[in-house]
């Protein structure tokens, strides 16, 4: 069964956000990795704008629409912004990955979902 549209682009999401959370936990770096991650949750936010509208075109019956898009890219934005307080901002994200986990539990479900079903 083929991946749809939506799942292959939060495969390649994950697959950036894990690179970029790497590089936004070292001072410095940060300040080149932390603008480049607003960047990426700005188009993250249309692109989720883009299939909350189509999704609501098409299933308005349902009455559900799914905003994950726009709330990671939001998320992301954030992330980014504190990533460029150079040290404070690497310490913050540090300990919010420390507190809640480097291993990326729910992506990584819903990655090994992406690849058990293909």
């Amino acid at each position: 069964m083929e991946l749809g549209y939506r799942q292959k682009i939060e495969n390649m999401l994950f697959r950036v956000e894990r690179v970029f959370n790497g590089l936004g936990y070292v001072p410095f770096v940060s300040s080149f990795s932390g603008p480049l991650r607003v960047t990426m949750g700005k188009a993250e936010m249309v692109a989720g704008a883009i299939f909350a509208l189509v999704d609501y075109c098409l299933h308005a019956e349902e009455g559900t629409v799914d905003l994950s898009f726009i709330v990671h890219g939001a998320a992301n934005c954030l992330r980014g912004m504190a990533e460029t307080i150079f040290v404070v901002g690497n310490l913050c994200t540090f300990t919010y990955g420390y507190i809640f986990g480097f291993h990326f539990s729910y992506e990584m479900t819903q990655l090994k979902r992406s690849f058990s079903s293909s």
